[in-house]
């Protein structure tokens, strides 16, 4: 008897509403239970070993309910602050389009050339750039020359934990920098919240990190460079440049596959980003990669000295070996890098084996892409060349990208060229894809590859017949011919007319 009623009161409490709803709060409770990584607090919704995302291992620990719940209630009462990695205050109801002002950023020229063109005309007010590039690449180097341009007109800050202030000021008197002196001010700290002071503080229009690898947020536990470090310290920086309208640059380190160390976030985060590629020799490309307020398709070309990096303002005539005479096995094409038109000299070297192993090396062009173009030459034209040596390389010292095919015929017409130790005359420029069928494929941007050529004195363009257009005839010099190719025997046909 005792233990029925015992049962029955029992029965009652757990069925009782007051008490359903706290069985219910609590299932829901352990619902909200959540995985954390302690590095770069990126959330799972279970346990794993290795983070995904900082690809560091025993870093994922369980989020209680109320840790969830603090995290939660972390960002109330500072949603009027800003919003996002853009700094404008947040709003709780939508708005129409036609109610938002229309404001262009306004843009600030460098005086640096290349660096204009390659920004789109310059950069905007209050924009963040990354600057990625390999060690020894310039990267100081042109931010230094940049800054010490604009403190002739603008207050400027340089912050650097790489180097000290002895390396920085004998760096700069060794390039022969010419700045303001009271504009052109140096900040040597790792800690962020220094920097973020000194822009308040200074007010800036120019502002370079020298790098983010190399700061860090004191009020995080991480190490510094780590994921989180990163993405934290991008952030404060980014919402400083825009609450002050302070044009920033920051630089970051490349992994061993040359791409920007970190995580992708900081991309995200800053308004674009550029890298700058190191050539073979002296040259250095700066190749743009997200710019929120104007176009990626053009690069810019520097040429490292003694004095910095000085700007080409004709890389056509760097491209180009320059001789009236010709060389055997030199052959001229025309590429397309972003909306950048470039004469390029191709030139080859076919000699007779004299070890039991023939060599294939290129410099600035793809191997696997000569070898084959020879296989064609071998397969539709009866040119052989299984016996010999073979070389070939760009003036110049640029590489050509991987994607980038339309310099085929002119690395054909090099190749036959040395092969039968004759000199393909000056005025000839060589553009096309040669297809595996032996085909000469239409390449992209004919008209201003052609007008191109013809500005540079090419008198003689080989193209593809799909290629031609009535107007390449109208927008060049009367004595401008254009020879049209449909296949490799077309080529072949041509240069033995030369040869005779």
């Amino acid at each position: 008897m005792i233990w029925l009623t015992i049962s029955m009161i029992s029965c009652h409490l757990v069925n009782s509403p007051s008490n359903q709803t706290r069985y219910w709060e609590n299932k829901m409770a352990k619902a909200k239970t959540e995985y954390e990584c302690t590095n770069c607090h990126e959330k799972y919704p279970r346990w794993l070993g290795q983070c995904s995302e900082c690809k560091e291992w025993n870093t994922i620990e369980e989020c209680k309910a109320s840790d969830v719940d603090a995290m939660a209630n972390r960002g109330k009462g500072r949603s009027n602050e800003r919003v996002g990695y853009s700094g404008q205050k947040s709003r709780s109801t939508p708005r129409k389009m036609s109610d938002i002002e229309n404001s262009s950023k306004r843009k600030l020229k460098t005086g640096i050339k290349e660096l204009d063109r390659a920004m789109d005309d310059g950069f905007a007010v209050g924009s963040v750039t990354y600057l990625s590039g390999d060690p020894g690449a310039g990267k100081t180097t042109l931010c230094s020359t940049l800054l010490a341009k604009q403190s002739n007109n603008y207050k400027t800050l340089y912050a650097t934990g790489e180097e000290s202030e002895t390396q920085f000021k004998l760096r700069n008197e060794r390039m022969g920098l010419k700045y303001d002196d009271d504009n052109f001010l140096l900040l040597c700290t790792v800690n962020v919240f220094d920097i973020i002071a000194e822009i308040e503080r200074v007010k800036p229009q120019w502002v370079c990190v020298d790098s983010l690898q190399a700061i860090y947020n004191p009020e995080l536990d991480s190490a510094i460079g780590g994921p989180s470090q990163q993405v934290e310290c991008a952030t404060l920086i980014t919402h400083a440049a825009k609450k002050h309208g302070a044009i920033t640059l920051v630089i970051g380190q490349v992994t061993k596959d040359d791409k920007a160390a970190g995580p992708r976030r900081v991309e995200h985060i800053m308004d674009g980003r550029i890298h700058l590629e190191v050539n073979d020799g002296e040259l250095r490309t700066l190749r743009p990669h997200k710019n929120r307020y104007g176009s990626t398709e053009t690069i810019g070309l520097f040429k490292m000295t003694s004095k910095g990096l000085v700007s080409i303002d004709n890389p056509s005539k760097l491209f180009l070996s320059g001789s009236k005479e010709g060389h055997i096995g030199a052959a001229v094409t025309c590429i397309r890098d972003g909306s950048r038109t470039l004469l390029l000299e191709v030139q080859s070297l076919v000699d007779d084996c004299e070890g039991d192993y023939v060599e294939r090396n290129t410099i600035g062009i793809s191997r696997n892409r000569m070898k084959m173009i020879m296989a064609v030459m071998n397969k539709y034209g009866r040119v052989k060349m299984s016996a010999q040596n073979v070389y070939a390389s760009l003036v110049g010292g640029l590489k050509l990208q991987e994607s980038d095919s339309s310099a085929d015929l002119a690395v054909a017409a090099s190749l036959y060229s040395s092969l039968n130790n004759f000199v393909i005359p000056t005025h000839f420029c060589f553009l096309g894809e040669i297809a595996l069928s032996g085909e000469i494929r239409q390449i992209p941007n004919g008209v201003p590859r052609v007008i191109e050529a013809a500005t540079h004195g090419f008198t003689t363009i080989v193209l593809p017949e799909r290629n031609y257009h009535p107007s390449m005839e109208e927008k060049t010099e009367d004595n401008t011919t254009i020879l049209r190719v449909k296949n490799i025997n077309d080529l072949f046909s041509l240069l033995k007319r030369l040869m005779e």
